[in-house]
């Protein structure tokens, strides 16, 4: 979603840190190296409490009332990775990046893997989603009477879908690499009860294609690598399609023809759509919260 951004089924390999799960595949790990190096060289973001909730952001944040995104990294990416993959401060764009350590993957590794022990998805991935859901209308609360946005990387970005959904206060989100629902887990996961009625019912409730006329509500941006091997552009695709059926102006979707499952690009054509990705972004922001 080893540990890469979506959580592929491999045997845990991986190093952890005190405070949050590494990933494991190659890219990422660069991505973290860069992620690192962003936040120890920029003065624009650092690590903070809002209203208790931590994130990465530039200090005064809560004394600024301008429009801010928060930003939702994946199951092995971290807030740093995603600074470095969408930078803040990077042009004068105008808006505030809040990049937040979400609940459950802050946890720790020894935390993780106790919880995919008990039960990978009933005690995983569920209460991510259930978490996040309910910790991000406080965030957003703290951020106060100011136009908001989302912005979500991997299953980040299933998950700022769902936070434009949940929240009305909310004006756009933008998706990089996410998925619609928590079906891809059955690919990766076989030999899961994936039958049982309480795993049926919470799959069910959380899938987003169910939701597209109530989501629709929010204008929405949908990007994606072609070659995204983790999260596959045919398992988004439904719902790209179904949001842009609703309006094309107000639902795109840009597939990027050589972005893999990553923001720290690794080829010349990678780098060309990484900066697509953060251009794209920041105009669909620009667009909808000024």
């Amino acid at each position: 979603m080893a540990l890469p951004a979506l959580w592929r089924p491999r045997p845990f390999k991986v190093v952890y840190d005190e405070r949050r799960p590494r990933p494991a595949q190659a890219g990422e790990l660069e991505q973290e190296r860069g992620g690192r190096m962003a936040s120890h060289d920029s003065h624009s973001a650092v690590e903070q409490g809002v209203a208790g909730i931590p994130v990465l952001a530039r200090p005064g944040v809560m004394e600024r009332r301008g429009p801010a995104v928060v930003v939702l990294h994946g199951m092995s990416t971290t807030p740093e990775m995603l600074q470095a993959g969408w930078p803040d401060g990077e042009a004068a764009d105008g808006f505030e990046r809040v990049y937040w350590r979400l609940p459950v993957l802050r946890e720790g590794g020894e935390a993780l893997r106790r919880r995919r022990d008990d039960d990978l998805f009933l005690a995983l991935f569920s209460p991510v989603w259930s978490e996040v859901r309910a910790e991000l209308g406080k965030l957003l609360d703290a951020l106060g009477d100011r136009p908001l946005g989302l912005f979500g990387f991997s299953i980040g970005g299933f998950l700022a879908l769902w936070g434009a959904l949940d929240h009305p206060q909310v004006r756009a989100a933008v998706s990089v690499g996410g998925v619609p629902n928590f079906d891809y887990l059955t690919t990766y996961y076989p030999d899961y009860a994936w039958d049982r009625e309480s795993v049926a019912a919470l799959r069910a409730a959380s899938d987003l294609l169910t939701r597209v006329g109530d989501l629709a509500r929010t204008p929405t941006l949908i990007l994606h690598g072609l070659p995204d091997d983790v999260a596959r552009w045919e398992w988004m695709r439904p719902l790209a399609e179904a949001l842009a059926a609703q309006s094309q102006e107000r639902h795109p979707h840009q597939v990027l023809p050589d972005l893999r499952h990553r923001l720290a690009p690794q080829s010349p054509e990678e780098a060309r759509d990484v900066a697509e990705v953060r251009r794209a972004a920041n105009a669909w922001f620009q667009r909808w919260l000024h």
